[in-house]
């Protein structure tokens, strides 16, 4: 359940954040998301990487972790995995309780 997911790893306070009136940029560079290649889905105020590749050994090391970006924090937290290694996925939120990742590739095949 995706909701449940996010409600562990985040604080509910967590979307409200603060500009620094001394910076005049609506640009903000923030952290890297933990695998390069990942699948992205946004829910609600959250942000989601699914699975990607540590980029070591390409395209043979795809990840299952699952990460959620948190904006109080600047840093992604991990939530979850797939049940199979993944990058170069597509993702889409069916409903507060559903992640649904399609395709993909694990190593030297397509999913």
């Amino acid at each position: 359940h995706v909701d449940l997911l996010l409600q562990k790893a985040l604080p509910r306070d967590q979307a409200s954040t603060d500009r620094d009136s001394t910076n005049n940029s609506a640009w903000e560079v923030l952290p890297n998301t933990p695998h390069y290649a990942p699948a992205a889905a946004t829910f609600c105020t959250s942000l989601l990487a699914v699975g990607g590749t540590t980029g070591i050994n390409y395209p043979s090391n795809s990840q299952a972790a699952v990460h959620v970006y948190s904006p109080c924090t600047k840093a992604w937290i991990h939530i979850s995995d797939l049940p199979a290694p993944l990058m170069t996925a597509a993702t889409a939120i069916l409903s507060p309780t559903e992640l649904l990742v399609i395709g993909g590739w694990n190593g030297p095949y397509y999913q």
